[in-house]
Formats: C-alpha cells, sequence, structure tokens
C-alpha cells in the first residue's frame, strides 16, 4: 500500500531486513543445521531476501523525505521489539535468541546485546541512507522533476535565442546607420540647431 511506499517505511524496512541476515549469519547460523526444505526456507529468508531487498533500494530508492536523523527514527522499530521481548519474556518466561535470553545471561548482559545491536541498527541504517543519497546523485529526474528540468532548459534555450536574435538585429541597424545616417556640422545647416541628421544614402560634401 502507499503506506509502505512512504520513504522512511521503506527505508525502516530495508535495514531491518539487513541486520537479520547479518545477525543471523554471525549468530544464529551455527545454532541449527536445517536440511531439505527447511535449509531451502532458510536460504530464502536470511540470505535472498536481504539481498533482494537492498537490490531493491539501490535501483529505486527514495529521492526525497530522507533526512540526516532518518536512522534514528528507524531505530524505533527495534527498540519497540526489544521492550516486546523483555516485557514478553518477563510474562513467560521465553525467550526467542541466546543472545537476549534474561534467564540464561541475565539482564545486564541481555541488555547490553541489545544495545549492540541497537547500535548496530544505526550503523546500518546510515549506511542505507547514504547508499540512497549516492544512488540519486547519479540518476536522472524523472516524473514532475523531468518535466520541470525540461521547461526550465527550454525556457533558458529560449531566452538565449531571443538575445541572439536582438543583438543581430542591432547589428544591422549599426550598419545601416553608419553607412546612411551622417552627422552635419552646425555650420553646414544652421536651421537644424547644433547639430543635424540627414539619410541621404550618400557621403555629405
Amino acid at each position: 500500500g502507499r503506506w509502505f511506499d512512504q520513504p522512511l517505511v521503506l527505508g525502516c524496512a530495508t535495514t531491518s531486513i539487513l541486520i537479520v541476515g547479518i545477525a543471523y549469519h554471525f549468530l544464529l547460523r551455527h545454532v541449527w543445521q536445517p536440511e531439505g526444505l527447511q535449509w531451502l526456507a532458510d536460504v530464502v529468508l536470511h540470505y535472498a531476501v536481504p539481498v533482494l531487498a537492498f537490490a531493491h533500494w539501490v535501483a529505486f530508492a527514495p529521492r526525497s523525505g530522507l533526512g540526516v536523523l532518518a536512522p534514528l527514527a528507524w531505530c524505533l522499530y527495534p527498540m519497540g521489539y526489544f521492550a516486546y521481548v523483555f516485557v514478553r519474556g518477563e510474562l513467560l518466561a521465553s525467550y526467542p535468541y541466546y543472545f537476549i535470553d534474561v534467564a540464561g545471561i541475565g539482564y545486564r548482559q541481555a541488555m547490553v546485546n541489545s544495545f549492540g545491536l541497537l547500535v548496530a541498527f544505526i550503523v546500518l541504517g546510515a549506511a542505507v541512507l547514504a547508499v540512497a543519497r549516492l544512488r540519486n546523485r547519479f540518476r536522472p529526474a524523472e516524473g514532475p522533476d523531468a518535466a520541470t528540468a525540461a521547461s526550465g532548459s527550454a525556457a533558458r534555450h529560449g531566452v538565449r535565442f531571443r538575445d541572439g536574435l536582438l543583438r543581430r538585429s542591432r547589428r544591422r541597424v549599426a550598419r545601416r546607420n553608419q553607412s546612411c545616417w551622417k552627422w552635419i556640422p552646425r555650420r553646414s545647416l544652421p536651421r537644424l540647431g547644433s547639430r543635424g541628421v540627414a539619410c541621404t544614402g550618400t557621403r555629405a560634401a
């Protein structure tokens, strides 16, 4: 839907799925050994999907709506997730992963691990934002932006063309005046005042 097309939502989703793939590879891959369809699902969910999501981000990164503080806004999602995990774990005495299992490693270590993942999420979010900005720097304008740029370029060319015509017209008038119009001294035509102008087509004697 349109909500998922919003730059902040799309950036948060991209960063989240990337952190899922990275965290799985380094923290959870050794925990189990899937086989058959489980192995296929594992590869698709934890490797293929993050790679495809990042490729989509590189190809279709939003042109606007992403400020420098966007990664900090995105980290609200993992913060909410950790809060849910700890509250749920306190009620059910069950935690999804060993590195945030309060019953096994204690609150202190679970909080330290959660904070480390949150920092990693922010750093990865900053990298995702940098990729979007770098991509847009080399991507041609599209849609309304392209139309605006094209109209502006056409207007500039029109102004230059008009100025060129005016300059050529002035040069032609100047050349015609040099061959036709002559300044006649007062002593030659007293009735014209201090200076007189005549266009006779020939030089005055």
